[in-house]
């Protein structure tokens, strides 16, 4: 006679799967719940300030449009005063420029190296200096511009050294020219101003940036 076999395993995945079950539609219905209530109160806020939601994208739209625009005008005159260099920055072509031309080109130098507020001073009332900027650092700076045919002399050194210590006393002060110092203007300068001549002109037109 054959033995009877053995009882079944209770199910134990019965009860388990029957509480998931349970926790999957609490949790499906309480979701439901809290999205029904957060559309209602959001719907709530467009149906009683929806001027107001207007107004603020529009002007968000138009202040994003404004600040594109001059983006776009500040990345164009990058390129022209790019193009105007590459056509410029030549010695040969500094040579032969009017002395505000040579300023202006000292200008567009000191944007292109990052210095800020560079501008142009106007030869009435100059007080001795032609190109004013500030470095990334926030120092002032006052440069005299010498487009001449021959040396710069110790009198034009001392004619800025002046200047900066009287009208520009919290710059310092630098002087660039196409041609080259004398010895004394050199040694007149020493521990007062920057000089950049000839070669450093070269230089710093053929890419290198200014440092001070």
């Amino acid at each position: 006679m054959a033995a009877p076999p053995p009882p079944a395993p209770p199910d134990r995945e019965g009860p388990h799967a029957v509480v998931v079950a349970i926790g999957a539609l609490t949790a499906g219905a309480v979701t439901t719940v809290v999205v029904f209530f957060v559309g209602r109160f959001l719907l709530g806020v467009l149906s009683a300030h929806w001027p107001w939601i207007v107004a603020v994208v529009v002007a968000v739209s138009v202040l994003a449009l404004v600040a594109a625009v001059l983006l776009a005008a500040e990345r164009h005159q990058a390129r022209l005063r790019e193009e105007r260099l590459r056509e410029l920055a030549h010695l040969e072509r500094v040579d032969v420029m009017t002395g505000l031309q040579f300023e202006e080109l000292t200008a567009d130098l000191l944007c292109r190296d990052g210095f800020r507020a560079v501008e142009v001073i106007g030869r009435a009332g100059d007080r001795g200096v032609d190109v004013t900027a500030l470095t990334d650092g926030g120092a002032k700076i006052a440069i005299q511009c010498k487009r001449q045919k021959k040396p710069v002399g110790a009198d034009r050194v001392r004619n800025l050294i002046g200047a900066i210590n009287s009208s520009y006393r919290d710059h310092i002060g630098v002087l660039v020219t196409n041609n080259t110092f004398t010895r004394q203007a050199r040694a007149e300068a020493e521990g007062h101003l920057v000089l950049i001549g000839r070669d450093e002109l070269a230089r710093w037109m053929d890419d290198t940036p200014l440092t001070l």
